[in-house]
């Protein structure tokens, strides 16, 4: 629980910085007053503007580019599903990252993701790796908007072993590094799921929302800072990450142990001792 809670409070932090540079532009304003940044080092200060400049998202830092989701991803596919069992065709296993498993992945537990077969084309295309988003698209319902987002890590598809994918109702987005990071853009998911102006983008059918993926990508904009700011930004983040990713392993590898024990501890093939026994 304490992991967990260090988790959200790190992700907390995460999302706050990103806010405040790319939401707020709260050094840009600073700047523009003729003050230091607050947190701030000089030298990361000095990588910002002191003016904002007019774009399609209203006024930005100077120097700035909005530019649209889908221009900034090096690849995007949808999931599969595979089948339960193996067959002639569907002989490759692989995990299979569901919706409802984006809550739970972000805080290591992923001991309900399935064990799925698929053909080695399907699999080909859609094997995620350390950096992809699993960004949800359908599923999704009146309390809970569709979009919730997944930044695969090392520490996830070690703990899965061998490879993943993601569901059909989820697609596989990989972020041009060069232009943006990974951790920009799944910041960026998140904040907009935050505020839900990701509902600009729902449909509702049969009770469930689906996400207008094409919509999405054409439609929604992101800040592309200067290359400086990018990197200062990386730089934060790389270190938050990790940190979160090392909480996650380390509960997985907790329950395991639980779930290796409890049932001896049960059956009484293991006991514990007792205060006398450990007293003597």
């Amino acid at each position: 629980e304490l992991n967990r809670q260090m988790a959200q409070t790190l992700e907390s932090i995460a999302r706050a910085i990103f806010k405040s540079w790319f939401v707020d532009f709260d050094p840009v304003k600073a700047k523009m007053e003729g003050k230091q940044p607050e947190g701030m080092s000089e030298e990361v200060a000095a990588l910002f503007p002191d003016k904002f400049v007019e774009s399609e998202l209203g006024m930005i830092p100077e120097g700035w580019e909005a530019k649209p989701f889908g221009e900034l991803l090096e690849h995007h596919i949808g999931g599969g599903w595979g089948k339960e069992k193996p067959d002639e065709k569907h002989t490759l296993p692989a995990h299979v990252i569901r919706g409802t498993d984006i809550p739970g992945a972000k805080k290591g537990i992923i001991d309900n993701v399935p064990l799925r077969y698929h053909t080695a084309s399907n699999l080909k295309s859609r094997r995620l790796h350390a950096g992809d988003i699993v960004f949800e698209v359908s599923g999704g319902s009146k309390d809970q908007p569709v979009g919730r987002a997944l930044l695969v890590n090392e520490a996830i598809l070690s703990a899965l072993s061998g490879d993943t994918i993601c569901a059909s109702f989820c697609k596989l987005m990989r972020p041009r590094n060069e232009t943006v990071s990974s951790f920009m853009l799944y910041l960026h998911i998140e904040e907009i799921y935050k505020n839900r102006r990701i509902m600009e983008y729902q449909t509702q059918s049969t009770g469930i929302s689906n996400l207008k993926f094409s919509d999405f990508l054409n439609r929604d904009f992101v800040l592309v800072p200067v290359n400086g700011v990018r990197k200062a930004f990386d730089r934060h983040m790389v270190t938050l990450f990790d940190q979160m990713a090392g909480l996650g392993k380390q509960n997985w590898i907790l329950r395991q142990i639980r779930e290796t024990l409890l049932p001896q501890l049960i059956s009484g093939k293991i006991r514990l001792n007792q205060p006398e026994d450990a007293a003597a």
